[in-house]
């Protein structure tokens, strides 16, 4: 089989090209994932509950433009969502994940 464009990965970025793709017309083109299923860093399994395989916080954007794009594939309604509490204890604290949007409890720490 020959294809113009071979996509490696059915992560966002693959997902996306190959959208892209497609919605200017073009055909000639192959994902493959070597997993079972598509959604790589982005996606959950359930073992007692949600687990993130590796971006847990991918979608945890305020940008209505990303939203909608997003929900353009599959409505809001269609989604698996959850609510999170996720905390990492550093130096005797508690501080919300991701860490790079809650850094600010350190500052005390470092700079007393």
């Amino acid at each position: 089989m020959e294809v113009k464009f071979l996509i490696l990965g059915a992560g966002p970025a693959g997902l996306t090209f190959a959208n892209q793709l497609q919605e200017s017309r073009e055909k000639s083109f192959l994902v493959l994932e070597k997993e079972k299923w598509g959604g790589g860093l982005c996606r959950s399994v359930y073992n007692n509950g949600p687990f993130d395989i590796g971006g847990g916080h991918f979608l945890d954007v305020k940008n209505k433009k990303v939203l909608d794009y997003l929900f353009h594939f599959m409505p809001h309604a269609e989604w698996n969502t959850f609510e999170r509490n996720s905390q990492i204890f550093i130096h005797n604290q508690y501080i919300n994940s991701p860490i790079e949007s809650n850094i600010s409890p350190l500052y005390n720490f470092f700079y007393k």
